[in-house]
């Protein structure tokens, strides 16, 4: 019986794991995760001048692709030039965590390469 409720609960939880994803959310220096995003993890950042300004989130709508775009929107006071970025990892919508992965792909390569 106990091994029933165990095997239940592992059961469930990977679906879980598997049907969510993990985005970071709000602004650099308030940023926490949200567990249970069902679409893409996106990352925009708005550069007007010299000013930028950065969100994290969770995408309203689902993209295939891990991508990154721009569009540039002019008003009568300034150009706001956006850059979107979208992925489906946990986590992945973070310069660090791009970063690091880039990092472990390419001493992987090294390693794969070595041996």
């Amino acid at each position: 019986m106990m091994k029933s409720a165990i095997v239940a609960v592992l059961i469930f939880s990977s679906i879980y794991l598997v049907n969510s994803l993990q985005c970071y959310e709000g602004a650099p220096d308030n940023t926490k995760v949200n567990p249970n995003c069902q679409t893409s993890c996106e990352k925009n950042i708005d550069k007007t001048g010299d000013e930028e300004v950065v969100m994290y989130g969770c995408s309203e709508v689902k993209h295939d692709e891990d991508e990154c775009k721009d569009i540039e929107e002019t008003t009568n006071v300034n150009t706001v030039v956006r850059t979107e970025c979208f992925c489906n990892s946990d986590l992945c919508n973070s310069t660090a965590t791009i970063s690091s992965s880039i990092f472990l792909l390419s001493v992987a390569l090294l390693m794969k390469m070595a041996f």
